[in-house]
Parts: structure tokens; C-alpha cells; sequence
């Protein structure tokens, strides 16, 4: 396979350091010193320190017995010096083959200054694993640099939002810009909640997998989603004349009792959308939610706008929060870098395909009703 990461070969220091440390990935029995070097080095309160559940469901791999953090150990003092956490796609379904990673928490202690000890975890993780797609969401400025340094394509993520054009919102801000559509839904076109027994039903053949083909598959979406320990998601099916063309992942999130519908994943063709758009406003209205928003890379403006859905930034003074664990009313642009070795995969991804939708705070799933 072709090296996703050529830029890291002949580094002489990452050669260098094997004299002091050993790298390698986390073994399991090592998960107290991995939160300890969690709790001291990143954040304290981060809902992997709090939250043994939490940490495993995204990074145990329990098939290997190992957490998905590469670790730079030194070898003198026995202590954890540096980590990557990375989660590949194949942590939901062992039958994924196409390695898609998408890397997370990155850090070196601040009190260790040794040249190429972040980068080194890099090259093992390019050296012991066949990587086709590297994608990052969510990216400080330091981190940005170096992977433009390495090739990656780079940019800024997409926010989309519907409002709820009969209630005024108390958590985003110039929502009054946009305009509602007036025409009809596609005659034929149904929007219904699909259950997890539902979904179990629906033939992995469906075309609605294609584009995800080889990264994800119907077992990905079971058991990222429906079976989260933390968040209560819901799946809107899209049918037309009883035949499933698309599915909506979102979830609810509130503040102060004033809640709105963020899409957080998508199977399938997103100009289905299209054809429901009246029926997504009656979800907001019946079940008194101030917006739907969607955050994305890689889709097409017109089909969301065709759809009912606003670009948040082609419109000044527009303020839809993304972050509300603890909630934050401002517009945060995240940025995001891609790399493939596969010429076919599309740059095309989703709030929950990286770790940007992950609880922050400790409180444990309530299964919240959704109005259709």
C-alpha cells in the first residue's frame, strides 16, 4: 500500500528516540497510567478521566486487548511522555477492512522538551498500521501547521441551519436572515423514526451505504449510535414509496431547557433532504425545538439550500453554537485536515466522525421522545 505519510521517512531523531523510549500502542492494563497522564496533562475534569465507560466505548479495543493511543514510555523513568489517541472506524464494526483514523487527543508532557517525540508517534502508527484516510476535526493552530507541513488537504467546517420559522430562538442568534421555502414536500416522500429493531432490518445492500462503502457499514451505525452509553440518538428514515433512500443521525441538545436537533451523521444521498424539508420543520414545531443545525465537510451548498438549510457563515451576525457541554453562544469554526491514499474516497464528513460529538460532562443517557 502507498505511505500516507512519506514526509516522516529519514527523520534521524525518530531513530534516535528508541534509544530512551519504547513506543508503541497502550496496553490495556496500563489504563490507570493512561488516565493519569490524562488527568495531569490534558484536562483534569475530561470525561475520560471521569468516565472508564466512556474512554473504552471509544478507543478499547478489546479484540487486542489495547486502548487506541499510541504511547512514548521512557524507558528509565517508566512514565508516559507522550500519547496519540486515535479512533479508527473499525472500533464500531472488527469487520471493517479500509483503515479510516481519525486522531484526537495529541500531547506531550510540557515539562519533557525532546525533538520529535509528537511526530514519532506518527510514524508508528504509519509503520504498524496500513492507513488509507487520515481525517482530523477539530485542530489547534500548532497541530494545523504541521499537518499542512505534511500534505494534508485543509480547511474550515461547514455549518448548516434550519430554523423553526414559528418560534424564536434563545440559543442561536440571527436566525431571522433566512427566508422560508414555500414549496411542497415530494409527493411519496415519508420522514419516520427508525428504531433499532427497524434498522437491524434493513439489507446491508441498500444503495444508501454506498458512499460510505469499505469505511462504514450497517453494524458501524448500530453500535456507534445505538448503543452509546452516554447520548440518545435518533434515526430519521427518509422513504420513498416505502423504499429507505437516506437516513438522519442527530440528537438532541439543550440549554436551559431550550433545545435544538443536530444532524451529527447522514447515510445516504443528502438531496433527500430535499424532499422532506417541510416535514423536518414540522419536527421542530411539534416538538418545540429552535433549529436543526448540521455540521459538515464536503457538501454541496445549493442541496442543503434546497433542502431548507442555511450556511451559517454567508450570513453576518448569525450565531449557532456548537458547543454546549458547558454551552458556549458563539460561532466556533473548527478546522479539519484530510489525507487518502485512495484516489475514490470523498472528502466528505460529519460532526460524529470524529471527537467533536463526545460527552464532556458526566450524565448518564436519558432516552428522549422525538415527535414525527
Amino acid at each position: 500500500m502507498k505511505d500516507i505519510l512519506p514526509e516522516l521517512d529519514g527523520k534521524t531523531y525518530i531513530e534516535n528516540l528508541a534509544d530512551d523510549y519504547e513506543i508503541r500502542l497502550c496496553k490495556e492494563g496500563e489504563y490507570e497510567e493512561l488516565v493519569n497522564f490524562l488527568r495531569v496533562y490534558w484536562r483534569e475534569d475530561h470525561i475520560f478521566v471521569l468516565s472508564k465507560e466512556m474512554l473504552d466505548f471509544q478507543h478499547l479495543d478489546t479484540y487486542n486487548h489495547h486502548y487506541n493511543f499510541v504511547i512514548a514510555k521512557e524507558k528509565k523513568s517508566n512514565e508516559i511522555h507522550s500519547l496519540l489517541g486515535f479512533v479508527p472506524t473499525s472500533q464500531y464494526d472488527k469487520e471493517i477492512k479500509k483503515v479510516l483514523i481519525w486522531p484526537c487527543i495529541w500531547k506531550s508532557r510540557d515539562d519533557i522538551n525532546r525533538k520529535g517525540l509528537g511526530v514519532a508517534l506518527y510514524y508508528y502508527l504509519k509503520t504498524h498500521i496500513e492507513i488509507e484516510t487520515i481525517a482530523i476535526l477539530g485542530i489547534s493552530e500548532v497541530a494545523l501547521s504541521i499537518y499542512k507541513h505534511w500534505n494534508f488537504s485543509t480547511g474550515k467546517i461547514d455549518q448548516y441551519v434550519m430554523p423553526n420559522y414559528e418560534k424564536k430562538s434563545k440559543l442561536a442568534t440571527g436566525l431571522d436572515q433566512c427566508k422560508r421555502t414555500t414549496e411542497d414536500d415530494t409527493e411519496g416522500f415519508v420522514l419516520k423514526e427508525l428504531f433499532i429493531d427497524d434498522f437491524f432490518q434493513i439489507s446491508e445492500e441498500e444503495d444508501l451505504f454506498v458512499q460510505m462503502e469499505g469505511y462504514k457499514t450497517k453494524n458501524y451505525y448500530i453500535n456507534r449510535f445505538y448503543r452509546h452509553p452516554f447520548y440518545h440518538y435518533h434515526f430519521l428514515g427518509i422513504e420513498n414509496s416505502d423504499h429507505l433512500v437516506a437516513v438522519i443521525v442527530a440528537r438532541i441538545s439543550e440549554h436551559e431547557r431550550n433545545k435544538c436537533l443536530r444532524i451529527v451523521d447522514y447515510i445516504g444521498q443528502v438531496d433527500a433532504m430535499i424532499h422532506v424539508k417541510n416535514k423536518l420543520q414540522k419536527i421542530l414545531t411539534d416538538n418545540n425545538l429552535e433549529y436543526i443545525d448540521f455540521i459538515a465537510v464536503g457538501l454541496d451548498d445549493n442541496v442543503l439550500k434546497n433542502a431548507g438549510f442555511f450556511n451559517r457563515k454567508n450570513y453576518p451576525g448569525m450565531i449557532v453554537p456548537n458547543y454546549f457541554e458547558p454551552f458556549v453562544q458563539k460561532n466556533i469554526d473548527l478546522d479539519f485536515a484530510f489525507k487518502s491514499v485512495d484516489n475514490i474516497q470523498q472528502m466528505v464528513f460529519y460532526k460524529a466522525d470524529a471527537d467533536q460529538d463526545r460527552p464532556n460532562i458526566y450524565r448518564k443517557r436519558e432516552n428522549d421522545v422525538l415527535l414525527l
